[in-house]
């Protein structure tokens, strides 16, 4: 009973120990971009499951095979069926260019799909080790090295392994108490061990006041400066110098610095604020820049002034009379994790907050509490602008005012050449501004570029970040489009700048809110920190300030009115990327992008769109887009999972009664052995022994084969196994070679009778 009892103790210190190794990388799935919950669960707990029931060495290569080429087909080539050979030749030959990158010390350039093959071997490699450490009780050194690679993720990330950290000691303790336990059972009386309930009562109070003393307990600051200023100040700005794979330390989100663009992002689905909204689905400035250092947006101005009447600031005067306007109000709550900001759709013309006071900074357009703290709440009414295409055709250059020149036209000296000439081929033939801007629009969300939070490089010291994305790396997102089009654009001197903010948001259906006293059908959206966003606004006079998104993926804000043939009139109201097709062809590039999309209802209060449905677009900056542009294929997006969690099942299953089918494999070989001669007699005299291995029946160290003989032959009521351990002895320590024919047919009747037992199951 008591072997049984630490067999299942032993179980729940593996299952702990997967727990804790579990605990420890959870991080990858934030900062890298290997952020499925599920596959990497399984990546742990199939290698464990196999060294646990201690498989054959080729079955283990096998299955870490199958899960690492899973891995990467499922993160690099999902579009493509996993038996495919284009796929794995073309993952086969990445993985030996990377290859010789190591061999050559040029590490800075391997790529995502190597850096996980990386990942995925170095963990198989850590089951390995610590189901090593468990079985040969090294368990101090494995607590120690998972406390102290988190505490280094806490310290060198954004991730916050606080409670990992309270979990992984916890866990640890419970091992340690248990390893305890089965020590001082072996050594402990019978009669005594009814003491045990007492030595579990105290772990258990003590894991609970941990547990809890970790949880809620009081926890000091910071007592150091961070290392990371330093990191960074002497050249390493992530985990490579390319920054792709991981996160480098950044999280998506609002934030007002933006001085050192370029990175790796990881996701954040915080919720930040929800808006109740009469008028279409418009993103949510905070703050616009102008002025361009090469490296990202230099801040302007932090003077405010007091905000009355924000329609009578100039700043804040986005519109002039071509362009047509509806007055719309929202409602926004904010959450506490939402930053210090006072968001607003088009040109704004009423605020209030709880508390009254509020401030301008004139230079970047920005509304600020008048302390800049968080508030709870703000109630907004604005102006809707319909942009009047043929308007913005009429616009050619030179017309624009001076002060907005001297602004929106800014570069820094330093910018290649090649960029100003780029913009120049970009536009070249177009006639207009409007056709102008298209052109940089169409040719950002061409395929030249791709689109990812994951792999994306950060400009070399003397490197600009804009140069870099349109001729080096070509992959990026939201900051990188929308800084390269305000770039181009003023390179053939087009003002434009460059306006952060919140895309949409997630649509969450419609609400009947009280505005003015009357009752008013609004939209509901929901946004997050993954709905961080930047875009462009370009200055036409006449029309004021007009707003482009050439992030693929996402559709331009701004509603636009293109004029029917044969009359003035407004005919249609489309998005901007619709427009961008009237006016010239060659925009479909971005149709055949993924669109989520649902519909709401008319609006009561404006005749227009009452006749039309409104297409309400879930946006947010965190598209993931796989190693292979193109649509997926649903036949096959969950056909690697399945195969996984069928070929772990199956191997499970097999483990689990390995002892059956073992033992009916080795009986089977034992059938067909004929003891001849001396050799023949060692051979089927070793299978035996196996075949009793495999029934629980192990031969000590200690024991001589005559003691360990008498234990079987008591456990399965006959003489059989002392009677064949003479014939060993005396064959083995003797010069016979030779058995006699009743020698021969008495060893074979000893051996078939112990083996019919050992498959009867006849134990005493």
């Amino acid at each position: 009973m008591q072997s049984i009892s630490n067999k299942w103790l032993r179980a729940a210190i593996f299952c702990l120990a997967v727990f804790m190794l579990w605990e420890c990388v959870k991080p990858v799935l934030v900062l890298t971009i290997l952020n499925n919950h599920l596959l990497l669960l399984l990546f742990i707990i199939v290698p464990m499951l196999l060294f646990y029931f201690r498989v054959p060495g080729w079955l283990n290569a096998l299955a870490g095979v199958m899960l690492i080429s899973n891995g990467i087909h499922f993160y690099f080539y999902r579009n493509e069926p996993i038996f495919s050979r284009s796929w794995i030749l073309s993952a086969t030959g990445e993985i030996y260019r990377n290859a010789l990158l190591v061999w050559r010390g040029d590490l800075g350039k391997l790529s995502d799909l190597f850096s996980a093959f990386l990942f995925f071997v170095l963990l198989w490699l850590i089951c390995f080790t610590l189901w090593h450490w468990l079985k040969t009780g090294r368990f101090y050194l494995l607590f120690f090295l998972a406390v102290a690679s988190l505490s280094l993720v806490d310290t060198f990330t954004f991730y916050k392994t606080g409670p990992s950290i309270v979990i992984v000691i916890l866990t640890g303790l419970l091992i340690l108490g248990i390893q305890r336990f089965i020590e001082m059972r072996g050594n402990t009386p019978t009669n005594q061990r009814g003491q045990s309930f007492g030595y579990w009562t105290s772990i258990v109070v003590l894991a609970a006041l941990l547990l809890f003393l970790g949880f809620s307990g009081p926890k000091p600051g910071p007592q150091w400066p961070s290392p990371i200023a330093f990191l960074q100040n002497k050249g390493l700005q992530g985990f490579n110098a390319g920054g792709s794979f991981f996160s480098a330390g950044q999280r998506i989100g609002y934030d007002s610095d933006d001085s050192n663009l370029g990175g790796s992002i990881g996701m954040d689905a915080t919720v930040l604020f929800t808006a109740h909204v009469s008028g279409g689905s418009s993103y949510w400035r905070v703050a616009s820049k102008d002025t361009y250092t090469g490296k990202g947006w230099a801040s302007g101005g932090t003077n405010t002034i007091p905000l009355t009447q924000p329609s009578s600031e100039s700043a804040l005067t986005l519109y002039e009379g071509s362009t047509k306007v509806t007055e719309e109000t929202a409602s926004v709550s904010f959450f506490k994790a939402s930053p210090p900001i006072l968001p607003y759709v088009g040109q704004l013309t009423a605020i209030s907050v709880p508390g009254g006071k509020l401030s301008l900074n004139q230079e970047a357009g920005q509304v600020l509490t008048k302390k800049e703290q968080p508030a709870k709440s703000e109630q907004i009414s604005y102006f809707e602008p319909t942009f009047q295409v043929s308007a913005l055709r009429k616009v050619t250059s030179g017309n624009d005012p001076i002060q907005i020149r001297n602004l929106d036209l800014q570069l820094p000296k330093e910018l290649p050449n090649r960029v100003r000439t780029l913009a120049g081929h970009i536009m070249a033939g177009q006639g207009n501004r409007y056709d102008q801007v298209m052109a940089v629009v169409r040719y950002l969300k061409s395929s030249r570029f791709s689109y990812s939070t994951n792999r994306v490089p950060r400009p070399a010291k003397n490197q600009d970040y804009v140069d870099q994305f349109l001729f080096d790396s070509h992959v990026g997102y939201c900051d990188n489009f929308s800084t390269s089009m305000v770039v181009l654009l003023r390179s053939e001197g087009i003002p434009a700048r460059w306006v952060k903010g919140f895309s949409s948001g997630t649509y969450m259906g419609e609400s009947e809110d009280r505005v003015g006293g009357k009752r008013v059908l609004r939209s509901v959206y929901e946004i997050r920190n993954a709905d961080a966003h930047s875009w462009v606004e370009v200055y036409f006079p006449g029309s004021g300030w007009v707003s482009f998104d050439p992030t693929p993926t996402f559709t331009d804000p701004g509603q636009f009115a293109s004029a029917a043939q044969g009359n003035g009139k407004a005919a249609s109201i489309s998005t901007n990327k619709n427009a961008g097709q009237n006016a010239s062809t060659g925009g479909g590039q971005n149709q055949q992008r993924q669109q989520q999309s649902q519909a709401k209802p008319p609006q009561s209060n404006n005749a227009t769109r009452a006749n039309q449905q409104q297409v309400k677009t879930k946006t947010g900056d965190v598209r993931r887009m796989s190693h292979r542009n193109g649509p997926e294929k649903p036949g096959w997006k969950f056909f690697p999972m399945i195969v996984c969690i069928v070929l772990a099942m199956a191997a499970i299953l097999v483990f689990l009664t390995r002892i059956r089918w073992l033992t009916a494999l080795y009986a089977k070989k034992q059938a067909k052995m004929v003891v001849k001669d001396k050799k023949s007699f060692m051979n089927a005299y070793a299978n035996l022994f196996r075949l009793l291995g495999l029934n629980g029946l192990h031969r000590r160290k200690t024991q001589t084969l005559r003691e360990f003989s008498e234990i079987v032959d008591h456990q399965f009521l006959g003489n059989d196994l002392s009677e064949l351990t003479g014939y060993y002895e005396r064959l083995a320590y003797s010069d016979q070679f030779t058995l006699s024919e009743n020698e021969k047919i008495k060893i074979g009747n000893l051996i078939g009778h112990l083996v019919i037992k050992l498959a009867d199951g006849r134990k005493k």
